[in-house]
């Protein structure tokens, strides 16, 4: 893998990369089919809704309630709760009177009242008159107590011959059977058009975020309220359309259309909080139907529910039908059926891609965080920020709920997960980098080289055009002969320490030293056109910071130094060179011998500061002096040289 990653990095971050996220998908996948994230991707969920739930509902589905200061106020005249089933009647009657579509009962009529026959048979008969009532039964898990009545066995008969439905299959999609069902009492469930489950089943962590349209008791499946309200608000009997459930987990029956979780159930599309729907309490029903017995205008008009579905429920708190949503944890179960009766007839349902679509957006997100991270760190925010931007636009615009936080997860992981490799391999690599090449370049340098390692071709060499610069002390070896070795170190450090500091303020690369005498090259590793000029710009640094050290010398009583310089500019071969036990970071050709040729030079023509040709064809803004052509070892024409003396304009 080295030898992959020194011939073909790009490669080679591939392939680290198809295993990094391979590796994370895996164990995101895992976690995920687990159950792992179930709740977190609920709440994302609920936050979709809170945020972005379609604010327009259905207005021909309105609610009666049974609420707290109804229960309170009619004490005295109707009793503690459960009323007289007359008053029911009496609002079937006064609903039917204004021209109500259809009447569902979120309430459990189950016992007859054996105290009050007759209010028992005002319900029932107000339901057999309107026609159009849908009552509510219960099935429960566990088996009943034995029970051989006459009732029960008419009930369940009854209910197996007028309400079950055939469903044909062709889905993966099972049903828990139910052991038993607790019925309304034979006379109000035989006068009804319809019945259906009002059973709801929350999630693991409280709310309720769907329901089940269907239930199988003893081999027989059954409708829930709202999907049995929908069939007969449309005129749909299910006993006589085909009901069948698609491959994809579709419902149809008739013209409806149910899109189906793996658990059976219907996902809710919340259209708001409690009170979405239109609220009337039955305290003013029951007013109004007084108040016209009086002659008196109501405060709620029987018009008022002309072309209704109306569901009568409870939203007393003492009377328990209470359930957590995304919105609230008190929530009437009322409301959550007129939730589910208006995304039936309107066929607004959420939509979920499903396992495969999950799965395949985990894998997707961990390759391109892995592979992308390897190179580009940051682009992995752009990433998440673009998926979380697509999730919640199919959300609005399509009521499409795409699982959220394992592709999230499994893209947060890749990144950290990448982050690491990066620091232990790259990391580590750009710090050995860091540490090598600091005794050649400034830190500024380093900072910037460093970003754009996998660029530079340092142990394979490179081909660059650059300017060298050699610098020596004249007559160094002479002087140093009459010191001790202490002073000439000295001496030594003094000098080097201010050359390299001017040699790093034009972006130069310190090569090395030799004795007295100082390499540096400009161009590389860092790529800059302006190469020439910087090196220029260093040599008259250079002078003037030896103008500084020998103020210092004087001072203490030492003799000053004499420099030369030598510049040229060409193509050399740029990187490591040497052996494994020992490589330096160099440059190479004849371009470097002739620089080092013409600091030599210096001491033929009498000056300070030498430049080619080829150098000054590079530089701007410079007083030179012709010295004309010289002959050099190694080139087979002549060089013309110059004294660079000055920049133009410098005083």
């Amino acid at each position: 893998m080295n030898a992959i990653n020194k011939k073909h990095p790009i490669i080679y971050k591939l392939i680290i990369g198809g295993v990094i996220g391979c590796a994370v998908s895996a164990l995101i996948a895992l976690f995920y089919l687990g159950g792992l994230f179930k709740t977190l991707e609920n709440k994302t969920g609920d936050v979709r809704f809170r945020l972005f739930a379609d604010r327009q509902h259905d207005r021909r589905i309105v609610i009666i309630a049974v609420d707290e200061d109804s229960i309170n106020f009619y004490r005295e005249y109707l009793g503690t709760w459960p009323w007289p089933r007359e008053v029911f009647g009496a609002l079937i009657d006064y609903l039917a009177a204004g021209g109500a579509r259809l009447v569902a009962f979120d309430i459990l009529f189950s016992e007859p009242d054996l105290a009050d026959p007759l209010s028992d048979a005002d319900l029932a008969r107000s339901a057999a008159s309107f026609g159009r009532v849908v009552t509510s039964m219960v099935f429960l898990p566990s088996p009943a107590a034995p029970d051989d009545t006459y009732e029960k066995l008419l009930k369940e008969g009854y209910l197996a011959e007028h309400f079950s439905i055939d469903v044909v299959n062709n889905s993966t999609i099972t049903s828990e059977e139910f052991g038993s069902v607790t019925l309304p009492y034979l006379a109000l469930f035989t006068s009804s058009a319809a019945a259906g489950c009002i059973n709801f089943v929350a999630d693991p962590d409280g709310p309720s975020r769907a329901s089940y349209p269907l239930f199988l008791y003893r081999d027989h499946v059954y409708p829930s309220l709202a999907l049995a309200s929908c069939l007969e608000y449309l005129g749909v009997d299910p006993q006589k359309e085909k009901v069948v459930i698609s491959p994809d987990g579709t419902l149809v029956i008739g013209p409806i259309r149910i899109p189906l979780l793996p658990d059976g159930r219907m996902a809710l599309n919340w259209h708001g909080p409690y009170h979405t729907y239109d609220y009337y309490s039955i305290g003013d029903i029951i007013e109004s139907m007084a108040a016209i017995r009086r002659g008196e205008l109501p405060r709620v008009a029987p018009e008022t529910f002309s072309g209704a579905i109306v569901l009568v429920g409870t939203t007393a708190i003492s009377l328990y039908d209470l359930r957590a949503t995304p919105f609230s944890p008190v929530y009437p179960g009322v409301e959550l059926n007129a939730t589910a009766i208006d995304n039936i007839l309107n066929g607004q349902h959420v939509r979920t891609p499903g396992r495969p679509v999950t799965l395949l957006l985990i894998l997707a997100l961990s390759l391109s965080v892995a592979l992308v991270c390897l190179r580009v760190g940051s682009a992995s925010v752009g990433i998440l920020v673009l998926f979380t931007a697509i999730t919640v636009t199919l959300f609005i615009l399509g009521k499409v709920m795409v699982d959220y936080v394992a592709p999230a997860s499994a893209l947060l992981l890749s990144f950290v997960s990448s982050l690491v490799f990066n620091y232990v391999t790259e990391g580590r690599a750009k710090r050995k980098f860091r540490e090598a090449f600091a005794k050649y370049v400034s830190p500024q340098v380093v900072d910037e080289i460093s970003k754009n390692i996998d660029d530079l071709k340092v142990d394979t060499g490179d081909r660059r055009d650059i300017s060298i610069l050699f610098s020596d002390i004249r007559d160094f070896t002479a002087m140093s002969e009459k010191l001790t070795p202490e002073e000439v170190v000295r001496r030594l450090n003094i000098y080097f320490k201010a050359m390299v500091e001017v040699v790093f303020q034009f972006d130069g690369t310190l090569d090395k030293y030799v004795g007295d005498a100082i390499m540096a090259f400009f161009g590389a590793p860092k790529d800059d056109p302006d190469h020439a000029n910087k090196a220029c710009r260093c040599a008259l640094g250079m002078r003037e910071e030896l103008t500084k050290v020998n103020e210092r010398l004087q001072s203490e009583g030492i003799a000053p130094m004499k420099i030369g310089i030598g510049i040229n500019t060409g193509g050399v071969v740029v990187g490591n060179i040497g052996s494994e036990r020992r490589l330096e970071y160099t440059v190479i050709g004849d371009h470097v011998n002739l620089a080092s040729r013409l600091e030599g030079m210096n001491k033929e023509f009498g000056t300070t500061i030498i430049i080619s040709e080829f150098t000054l064809a590079r530089t701007h803004g410079f007083v030179v002096r012709d010295l004309g052509s010289v002959h050099v070892k190694g080139k087979e024409r002549t060089v013309r040289i110059y004294e660079l003396m000055d920049e133009e304009g410098a005083g």
